[in-house]
């Protein structure tokens, strides 16, 4: 499985690209998700701007994504984010690594 990462700090993408690399991921860091999100390519996206989160659906990007919330952002902001999965910052590695693998393999998925 291939995940596209987006963080704006670089140290917290390299963070999160090591340890699901180090899971067995392929994974992509990028700025310009909008430009590289790719429903055949990437199954998961890991993202830090709920703007972006709302664009990509907009325009009919259906991957799953999981969205790295800071403490700032407002909670009805992050309940518009219909579908998505949260996971508030800062966060450990073994909470990313179990939001990953729901996300990639929901409880009652196919």
């Amino acid at each position: 499985m291939r995940i596209l990462v987006r963080d704006r700090d670089p140290r917290v993408a390299t963070l999160i690209q090591d340890a699901l690399t180090a899971q067995g991921y392929a994974v992509d860091v990028r700025d310009d998700v909008l430009a590289s999100a790719d429903q055949r390519r990437h199954g998961l996206l890991i993202l830090d701007a709920a703007g972006t989160v709302q664009r990509l659906r907009a325009l009919g990007c259906r991957i799953p994504i999981l969205f790295l919330a800071e403490p700032s952002v407002a909670a009805e902001e992050v309940r518009n984010l219909d579908g998505v999965g949260i996971l508030p910052k800062p966060f450990d590695l073994d909470e990313l690594r179990w939001e990953v693998a729901l996300a990639v393999d929901p409880p009652g998925g196919d």
